[in-house]
């Protein structure tokens, strides 16, 4: 069993593409990984993805999705919860960040429609 975190993020007004994923990549994710002592015991997976067609697309899509995988939900809960994400990783998203939204997908709430099978 396992959960995802899936966040669509929009970038701040002014900020161009091309600063955002930088200010994201080489900034917001050092200071996540480094200010949370216990994210690598409880997250097991952590991704960026850019999207590409943001810099053309509408400002209603976002552009970015970070996707956190972890064991459960309480996994999740101990990392975004915690004293140090709150204190010194929370506020950081005024610096690039205009919308957040939150999606948590479940294993034991999903349903399977095809899967290939390993070899």
């Amino acid at each position: 069993m396992g959960v995802q975190m899936v966040v669509t993020i929009w970038r701040k007004e002014g900020m161009s593409r091309d600063e955002f994923i930088d200010y994201w990549t080489k900034v917001h994710a050092p200071k996540l990984m480094n200010s949370v002592p216990g994210l690598k015991r409880h997250i097991t997976k952590y991704t960026q993805h850019p999207l590409k067609s943001a810099e053309t697309a509408s400002s209603e899509e976002p552009d970015g999705v970070a996707v956190f995988t972890a064991g459960s939900k309480e996994d999740l809960d101990m990392v975004f919860q915690s004293k140090e994400f709150l204190e010194h990783v929370a506020p950081d998203n005024e610096n690039y960040v205009k919308e957040m939204k939150t999606i948590i997908l479940s294993d034991d709430e999903m349903v399977t429609v095809y899967e290939r099978d390993a070899k």
